[in-house]
């Protein structure tokens, strides 16, 4: 793949160096080239079972909150939570509405995730019937509403509170890695280490209660646009 001059130049300078907390986000925070970029993180975990699947929501100390829009399925929702969400960002829709974002009417198939408009589903439990037919083209996603991950819930206003606050869950991919923010490139340096020592403690305490041996590999942390930084920090 070709790269371009910053970036081979950045990696030339990393190449084969593990780096502190401190020495990795300084060097981070020293040679961006964007004015505001996010900072990438992967906890690359010891996993030789893929089936395994740790996950978990959190809130970091200091998030990086996105403006991303969010839908609440109207369908049966109550008119008191109806009144309740002035949000801008929240879009009120039935389903036949999220199927047009969804759908590109022209050549008759489903648009990229990216071009739908919204990041996330939320339903009320009385429509959970009604939202059916949406199932088979939202959840290969994983935004299809569901009791488990609380997008299917009672709580709407509870839920789009923590949406806007930042709340985000960490889980592995099938190789192993949890890979999510820590912030952006405008943070200081004392607000991405505490970022850093809340996800560290969080993704360590997703080890199962009978691990034996290592449970974390490494740590990587880069710009969108950067290389990776291995950290040490076993």
């Amino acid at each position: 793949m070709k790269c371009s001059k910053r970036y081979s130049e950045i990696k030339k300078e990393i190449d084969n160096k593990i780096f502190s907390l401190q020495e990795g986000l300084k060097f981070i925070l020293n040679s961006k080239k964007e004015k505001s970029s996010r900072l990438k993180i992967s906890f690359s975990l010891e996993l030789k079972n893929q089936k395994i699947l740790l996950k978990k929501k959190i809130l970091l100390p200091f998030p990086s909150i996105v403006k991303n829009h969010i839908v609440v399925i109207k369908n049966n929702l109550p008119d008191e939570i109806c009144q309740q969400i002035k949000n801008n960002q929240v879009d009120l829709l039935t389903n036949s509405e999220i199927e047009s974002r969804m759908i590109n009417i022209n050549k008759n198939k489903i648009k990229k995730k990216s071009q739908w408009g919204f990041t996330k589903i939320l339903a009320y439990p009385d429509s959970e019937k009604i939202i059916k037919p949406l199932e088979s083209k939202l959840a290969i996603t994983g935004i299809f509403p569901n009791k488990k991950n609380n997008t299917l819930t009672f709580n709407i206003i509870d839920e789009l509170t923590k949406f806007f606050q930042g709340e985000q869950e960490i889980k592995n991919d099938k190789a192993g890695n949890i890979n999510t923010i820590i912030g952006t490139s405008e943070m200081n340096l004392e607000e991405l280490e505490k970022n850093y020592n809340y996800l560290y403690n969080n993704v360590l305490s997703l080890k199962p209660v009978n691990w034996k041996g290592n449970f974390l590999k490494k740590v990587v942390i880069s710009t969108a646009m950067g290389p990776g930084i291995k950290i040490f920090s076993l």
